[in-house]
């Protein structure tokens, strides 16, 4: 008992001289942690400097662990990076929030990964103007690829001097550009045209629609569009309907994409078709610009029509195009065979058989009979030696 007691002790003593001789390391949140708006309309820099307390341990990889969303989403977008700054997107008709920790790695800590607590940062835009000032309704359409038209509809009670103002970034720019080209409402501006060189595809773009600044201050309305999720393609061309050559009892269904500057290979269609009165029935969405469908039953009209939308492989989302001019061909009936005409068929089928049946016995019967006549002489013979 003794021994055992001792034994105990001694375990003891150096657990406590190898926790004595270890160093203990904290690691701390970064500091001056904020959120910064550098006038991108919503593309916004969020920043902060290393803890003090890590710039003794050489050994240690320092990363941070940042993540960050609109005050109204649920949603966080994260990231795990060595800089010290990283910039996004924001919908600024509501607030930013962040939030960051410190991951310390290496060789400096007894443990495989240290991590900080979590500190968190709020940005708010300006709220200058009433809310009733605010638009309504903004929306963005790029039509076939040509040029993008912005509408919105004005808030109420302006004050009489008072107008909007459109101003768009995206990023490549020093700054953010107004608008050159306003369409205007009772000389309110009600919406902006841009042409094709003015912005870009694939990238955010960022607008922000407020008060002039020799006007009263309205509340400022914030939009954030990727180009190739906006746009409107014309409708397809020269529609075609015709009977199949190979096959009579099939319709094929030939158009040509829109002519313009919307790539081709970025379509995709729908079409619908009817026959006669009925209503018009949709088939799946394809992207080539031949369809072949099967000739309906009891019906001598039959009609087709198709539209045009940018598919998944070159935007997220897209407007449909203005239904195609619709086409019409006319079928001729499938009229039934007359019950005196099916058995005067089939009696000259039965006939046809029953001439094939005589001829081919005629024939085995004549070849018999000609076998016989070769075997008599030889027989005779055969008899007459045996004599």
């Amino acid at each position: 008992m003794n021994i055992q007691y001792i034994y105990a002790v001694f375990v003891l003593i150096i657990l406590c001289l190898l926790c004595s001789s270890t160093k203990y390391i904290s690691v701390n949140p970064p500091e001056d942690f904020q959120i910064v708006d550098p006038g991108y309309l919503g593309y916004l820099n969020i920043q902060w400097q290393a803890p003090r307390n890590l710039s003794n341990l050489s050994d240690c990889t320092v990363r941070y662990k940042l993540q960050y969303r609109n005050t109204d989403s649920q949603r966080w977008e994260a990231l795990i990076t060595t800089n010290l700054h990283h910039s996004a997107g924001f919908d600024l008709n509501t607030g930013a929030v962040a939030k960051i920790q410190t991951l310390l790695k290496g060789h400096c800590p007894n443990v495989s990964e240290m991590q900080s607590k979590w500190i968190e940062t709020t940005f708010w835009p300006s709220l200058e103007g009433t809310l009733e000032s605010k638009i309504k309704n903004f929306r963005c359409i790029f039509y076939n690829w040509v040029y993008v038209e912005c509408t919105w509809q004005p808030g109420t009670n302006l004050p009489p001097e008072a107008n909007y103002e459109l101003y768009y970034w995206y990023y490549g720019m020093e700054r953010a550009m107004p608008c050159a080209n306003y369409t205007q409402s009772n000389k309110i501006n009600v919406g902006c045209i841009f042409q094709n060189q003015d912005l870009v595809t694939y990238t955010e773009i960022f607008f922000c629609v407020t008060g002039s600044p020799e006007s009263t201050p309205l509340r400022s309305s914030y939009s954030l569009l990727k180009l190739q999720n906006i746009v409107l393609p014309p409708a397809p061309e020269q529609l075609l309907l015709a009977r199949s050559l190979a096959k009579p009892d099939e319709i094929v269904f030939e158009w040509k994409p829109p002519e313009g500057e919307a790539p081709p290979q970025c379509l995709q269609y729908e079409v619908q078709f009817k026959a006669a009165a009925d209503t018009w029935k949709s088939m799946p969405i394809q992207m080539e610009t031949e369809f072949t469908f099967l000739e309906p039953k009891l019906n001598h009209t039959f009609c087709a029509r198709v539209r045009g939308q940018v598919n998944m492989y070159c935007a997220d989302d897209g407007f449909w195009s203005e239904w195609s001019h619709h086409e019409c061909i006319k079928v001729p009936p499938k009229v039934a065979m007359p019950v005196a005409d099916l058995l005067f068929i089939a009696i000259g089928v039965v006939a046809m058989l029953v001439c094939i049946t005589v001829v081919l016995l005629w024939a085995t019967c004549k070849r018999t009979l000609a076998k016989d006549k070769l075997s008599y002489p030889v027989e005779s013979i055969y008899h007459l030696s045996a004599r």
